[in-house]
């Protein structure tokens, strides 16, 4: 079995056991639970359509099997549903921002100070980068949801 398939049917069972195991989630998705259970098992190469999984992700609140797909893509998934009401001060968000930018530039530069990264400070890095990932998709929240006029 390929890395990618394995990678996502790990997703997958995460996913069916945070749904409360395999029963919950045919309920779920209206399926018979054996199609759940060959798709989560490693022994075949039965899936679960897009539309299936989505469904559960829905119910799971988070989008496992979306995010193991996107990492074999070479992509990572970032929290674009942050809900910012119409008056959210961008000012503010536009203040986290350029602070987590200036948490990611200490960390690196420490990090790479004496020529080594380890993986301590690798795992560091990564962490303030998702930060300032979370910092920016909050931003845009708060300008889509702020009132724009027409140009003139």
């Amino acid at each position: 079995m390929r890395a990618e398939t394995l990678a996502l049917k790990t997703a997958l069972h995460l996913l069916v056991e945070k749904l409360g195991g395999v029963a919950a989630a045919a309920s779920v998705i209206g399926r018979n639970p054996g199609r759940i259970s060959d798709a989560v098992s490693r022994a075949g190469d039965a899936m679960l359509p897009a539309d299936q999984v989505v469904a559960l992700e829905r119910v799971a609140g988070e989008p496992m099997v979306t995010a193991a797909m996107a990492r074999a893509a070479g992509f990572r998934l970032i929290r674009d549903g942050v809900r910012a009401e119409p008056d959210a001060l961008i000012p503010g968000r536009l203040g986290a921002v350029a602070q987590d930018a200036g948490a990611l530039m200490q960390t690196v530069a420490a990090a790479i100070a004496d020529g080594e990264l380890t993986l301590r400070e690798r795992a560091e890095a990564e962490s303030v980068c998702d930060e300032l990932a979370r910092s920016v998709a909050a931003l845009a929240a708060a300008l889509r949801a702020a009132p724009a006029e027409a140009e003139r």
